[in-house]
């Protein structure tokens, strides 16, 4: 009993405690609500709002990110290739 409770780790405790309240937080919100949309409705649970709401967020921000990265790296290159291009004519000077 004693190597299992050693070979726990916080991580594994962690895990455990957002598992237990994750759980509870679907519990809590099983209730079905109505979406108004555009030219419908639709009943769900609220946790699957909630779900889909979050999924969404998360790819928008990531899209985001992965924009802002990629137009930072071109920046950089091109920094990068300028400064080459001034070394190089510096060379030729000498």
């Amino acid at each position: 009993m004693k190597e299992l409770i050693k070979s726990i780790t916080l991580k594994q405790v962690v895990s455990t405690i957002l598992i237990i309240f994750l759980v509870i937080f679907v519990m809590m919100n099983l209730n079905p609500i109505e979406v108004s949309l555009i030219f419908t409705g639709v009943t769900m649970p609220l946790v699957i709002l909630i779900t889909f709401v979050f999924f969404i967020g998360y790819f928008v921000g990531r899209t985001v990110k992965k924009s802002k990265t990629c137009k930072e790296e071109k920046r950089e290159a091109k920094l990068k290739k300028v400064e080459e291009d001034s070394i190089c004519e510096a060379e030729d000077e000498e």
